[in-house]
């Protein structure tokens, strides 16, 4: 008897610790929600007492999902419910089948696990363009393993794809002054590679060299999804002047380094570009941002 009223007493002190937090004002100011913070505040509290007090270990076990953070990756964490959609499940379960090989670069399943927000935007960008234009003609410029393009291909069925990428080192008369220490990344990107992982799709177009070589008469007449995965402003540049023109109104452009700190100068080259179009800039806290083009 006296356990349980020990238990008792110490489930009652819990629940008014957190119902006094509940009660701290907002900050102005915060980068993060005082209802995360209290998640934060409590699961730490729950891990303190898990260690001091066996006998609670059960009833913080079955409780603790409700402050462990549901996601953390890719500069952000997240204490709410991930995207269900069981076609996107489906689709991230294939990523973590995709081959590896010691000699690429590979993401590990911890790494698919925290670009999983990013994935699920590729999956929303590509799916929304394609219903809102009608048309079902992507382009991907940056495609290394090809995990983007595998997200795209599956979200839209019977889309046809043309794949932008030089698989090989980065030029230096393409990347600026601040993007030298890139210089050498990628050299061990193989084409053949990326094509094993999407074999099971038909309609890829490839287009291997370097942007804007490879901007030419082969590349498709509209679009209604761009996306953007350069990692240098140089390239960035060219695509969007090439491409632009050619998407329909209701399209998407998706940046995958729009907001990231490496890429400051892609972002100013972006902004510049896009200042007198219309549209609509949707900036995303995995770096990420889309653009809601609006044409006559």
């Amino acid at each position: 008897m006296c356990i349980k009223k020990q238990t008792h007493d110490f489930v009652f002190m819990l629940v008014s610790i957190n119902m006094t937090l509940e009660t701290i004002p907002k900050k102005k100011d915060c980068s993060i929600s005082v209802k995360e913070n209290r998640g934060s505040n409590m699961y730490q509290l729950g891990k303190k007492i898990f260690d001091k007090i066996p006998i609670l270990r059960p009833m913080l076990i079955k409780g603790q999902q409700n402050f462990r953070p549901k996601f953390s990756g890719i500069g952000m964490t997240s204490f709410h419910t991930l995207p269900d959609e069981q076609f996107f499940k489906k689709i991230m379960s294939e990523l973590h089948k995709f081959s590896t090989n010691e000699n690429q670069y590979c993401y590990s399943d911890k790494m698919m696990d925290e670009n999983y927000w990013k994935f699920y935007f590729v999956a929303f960008a590509s799916s929304y363009a394609v219903k809102s234009t009608g048309l079902s003609s992507l382009v991907e410029c940056g495609v290394a393993n090809g995990y983007s393009a595998f997200v795209a291909l599956k979200s839209v069925k019977n889309s046809e794809m043309h794949l932008y990428d030089a698989w090989n080192v980065m030029k230096d008369d393409l990347i600026s002054e601040s993007e030298k220490a890139i210089r050498g990344y990628y050299k061990t990107l193989d084409i053949n590679f990326t094509k094993y992982n999407l074999k099971e799709f038909g309609s890829t177009r490839w287009h291997q060299g370097y942007i804007p070589e490879t901007l030419d008469n082969s590349s498709p007449k509209l679009i209604s999804y761009l996306h953007i995965d350069l990692n240098s402003s140089i390239p960035t540049f060219e695509a969007l002047t090439f491409f632009y023109p050619k998407i329909l109104n209701g399209g998407v452009i998706l940046f995958d380094d729009y907001g990231l700190n490496d890429y400051a100068e892609t972002k100013q080259v972006i902004d510049q570009f896009l200042i007198n179009k219309n549209g609509t800039m949707f900036k995303l806290p995995t770096g990420q941002a889309m653009f809601f083009v609006l044409k006559p």
